[in-house]
């Protein structure tokens, strides 16, 4: 595939994933719902980088990483809010217990991290790809 055209692969993965990410908001769990989009967008991001053209790392760094950093980030800052209001009941917010925010914030927070470095990684990387 990677020598033929791998342009819609990259195109139709990233449209299911968002389309799989948009669905799984249904379910009511947000710990269930971080760490499955979490688990999703790694593999995505997986099968980018082993596609090894300069578009799949592109897509990575732009699409997954960005994005989903951006992302992350909002939905720390969604759980800190959470954090600040007692129970977290308030607001319109579905969380049930705040030892269940506490592992939302911390696994979003390690996923900014995370997508942070990944990102530089692959900056260089396509770099290295655009020197002759």
């Amino acid at each position: 595939m990677r020598q033929r055209n791998p342009e819609p692969f990259v195109y139709v993965t990233y449209a299911v994933g968002v389309v799989v990410g948009l669905v799984l908001l249904v379910i009511p769990s947000s710990f269930v719902v971080t760490v499955l989009s979490t688990s999703l967008w790694v593999g995505i991001g997986y099968l980018y980088f082993a596609l090894g053209t300069k578009f799949a790392h592109q897509f990575l760094l732009f699409g997954v990483c960005l994005v989903g950093g951006l992302v992350m980030a909002a939905r720390a800052l969604s759980a800190m809010v959470g954090l600040s209001v007692s129970s977290g009941r308030y607001y319109g917010f579905r969380y049930e217990s705040v030892v269940e925010l506490m592992f939302v914030l911390l696994i979003n927070l390690a996923g900014v991290a995370a997508f942070a470095y990944i990102g530089v990684q692959v900056f260089r990387g396509i770099q290295r790809m655009s020197q002759p």
